[in-house]
């Protein structure tokens, strides 16, 4: 378990961490996929390589196939769209809501009781929700961003804190019904890369789940 660390792992882990973030919360544009295929080489590098090294080549290959092909990155920006719009919207469908609340309610609702927890350490952070959806702050995505953010701080205490209390609680089995649903290769990868860097920088704080939640309610088949 860490208490300090150097700058250089500080800034590692929040580029990794807000990477997820971003991957999680945002829909790509064909302009983002675009750069995603033409910068692919940075999923051959640490601190991807070291981290989620499986996910990293997963998605380093997936945007290497999209850069080779005629068109291929429009054509990857438009199976991400679609694929974005089952994962994250169709949730009814898919039972892969990104919200904390969902796996933390009895009744498996958005809005619960952890939302205000997570939307007041997200102000704490200076962290601001840019989203025209008006929806609630517990996504995952934004999670990984705020912890992306407190490790790039060098706050050790307060990132082990929110892991222990949120992230870790439910994003584990979220990631892994993120993985089995995706109809991409592309989400396939980052969910890959996601539950790595998770469970990494978890062994890196010494943190743990302060609660168990019932996996086997919220788990999904292929």
């Amino acid at each position: 378990m860490q208490s300090t660390m150097t700058s250089e792992e500080a800034q590692a882990w929040e580029a990794l961490l807000n990477w997820c973030g971003w991957a999680l919360y945002h829909t790509p544009s064909a302009d983002d996929v675009a750069n995603l295929v033409a910068e692919r080489a940075v999923f051959a590098e640490p601190p991807f390589t070291e981290i989620a090294p499986a996910g990293s080549r997963e998605l380093e290959q997936v945007l290497a196939r999209a850069g080779e092909a005629e068109d291929g990155a429009a054509d990857l920006a438009r199976a991400i769209h679609l694929d974005h719009t089952y994962l994250f919207r169709m949730t009814g469908q898919s039972k892969t809501s990104p919200y904390e609340s969902v796996y933390r309610t009895d009744e498996a609702i958005m809005f619960g009781d952890t939302l205000f927890d997570v939307r007041t350490r997200l102000a704490d952070a200076g962290l601001r929700v840019d989203s025209d959806l008006n929806e609630p702050e517990d996504h995952a995505g934004l999670e990984f961003m705020l912890a992306g953010t407190l490790m790039g701080r060098g706050a050790v205490d307060e990132a082990r804190a929110f892991a222990s209390e949120h992230l870790l609680v439910f994003a584990p089995v979220y990631l892994e019904n993120l993985r089995r649903r995706a109809q991409t290769d592309y989400y396939r990868a980052v969910a890959a890369i996601c539950a790595d860097a998770l469970a990494r920088v978890a062994d890196a704080l010494g943190a743990q789940a302060v609660e168990q939640i019932d996996v086997a309610r919220y788990a999904v088949e292929r």
